[in-house]
């Protein structure tokens, strides 16, 4: 494809400027489409200049959770530039291993992590940027869209785990992270009348991917700067309408409302759940809370995308199935010999 996911936003911007798309919970923080745009393009300028390691020009990207975020990447599409978001969690030697194992130049950072970043950075010789510093123009030019073939070009690396040894780099593709994103709005019905509640870290690709999807669709974005069940019910009662909660989220959700005592919770109608195995208690009483909402689990992150889901429904629940194969993947199931089944 020529067009980025960055590209499906512009287009977005350009249609409604004025309609909201981004909001930090509990700050004063909100971004309009046009000014999500301005914000991208401030953004590019400051990585373009981004020096070329081994595996081309990598920016490093370690932010919490704020509209800059998510908005990162898109402008490091932007600039031709692959983004590398990092954990803010891991420890120095973890993160200055991911800084080194991708040869990242330059590491974009802001808020509480500015000093973490310098740590990390400073026996790499990798030059910090803090994201305060980059001012926003108030006119920006439109963009260029669809300038050239772009699709087999990286534009992400999203590390795993690294729960067996030292996380490993996987390479997203400018069309496997658009298809992963589309393909995310066509199974769980992402469209632009949606509020986007986004709980978790947005260093990782789930959540992130979410927010660029959210913009990608037209919809407003809000983003809770760290998770409280106490907030995203309330959330989840009164403004968002879709969500993304990992297991151990969903189970302090369920407590929360409990302990309220079981209040309707009118304005959720899609949530999505993933990351580890939910019980079948658990999904019934998901079911129950969120009675006005779709519930899927969905299975495949960083290495695999979008893998497998499952709409639930109480009458044909399974213990820890995760349901079909997602449009565009292919899945197969070998025995403890490596003979397909």
């Amino acid at each position: 494809m020529r067009f980025s996911i960055a590209d499906t936003i512009a287009t977005r911007c350009i249609a409604h400027p004025e309609r909201l798309a981004m909001h930090a919970i509990g700050s004063a923080t909100s971004l309009s489409y046009g000014e999500v745009w301005r914000r991208i393009s401030a953004l590019a300028a400051a990585v373009a200049h981004c020096p070329e390691g081994r595996h081309g020009k990598l920016t490093g990207l370690l932010l919490p959770n704020c509209p800059d975020a998510a908005l990162a990447i898109a402008a490091c599409q932007v600039a031709g530039v692959v983004a590398v978001p990092i954990n803010g969690r891991l420890t120095l030697k973890e993160m200055r291993y991911i800084l080194s194992d991708a040869d990242c130049k330059l590491l974009l950072t802001g808020g509480s992590y500015k000093s973490l970043a310098a740590d990390a950075a400073r026996p790499l010789g990798v030059e910090v940027v803090s994201v305060e510093s980059i001012e926003t123009a108030a006119d920006v030019p439109r963009p260029n869209l669809g300038g050239r073939e772009i699709g087999d070009e990286p534009c992400v690396v999203g590390y795993t785990s690294g729960t067996t040894g030292f996380p490993k780099g996987a390479i997203y593709s400018h069309d496997y992270y658009s298809m992963n994103n589309y393909r995310w709005g066509w199974r769980f019905g992402l469209t632009p009348d949606h509020v986007v509640l986004i709980t978790g870290p947005m260093f990782h690709l789930s959540y992130a991917g979410f927010s660029l999807a959210a913009l990608s669709a037209g919809a407003s974005v809000r983003i809770m700067q760290e998770y409280s069940a106490d907030t995203a019910l309330d959330e989840l009662q009164k403004h968002s309408t879709f969500c993304f909660l990992v297991p151990s989220m969903l189970k302090m959700l369920i407590d929360e409302w409990n302990s309220r005592g079981r209040p309707p919770v009118s304005s959720a109608r899609y949530i999505i759940t993933s990351g580890a195995p939910v019980r079948q208690s658990q999904l019934l009483e998901a079911l129950e809370l969120f009675a006005n909402a779709t519930i899927s689990e969905m299975y495949g992150w960083t290495e695999g995308s979008f893998v497998a889901y499952e709409t639930k429904d109480p009458d044909t629940l399974v213990e820890t199935c995760v349901g079909w194969p997602a449009l565009g993947a292919d899945v197969a199931l070998f025995d403890d010999d490596g003979e397909f089944c």
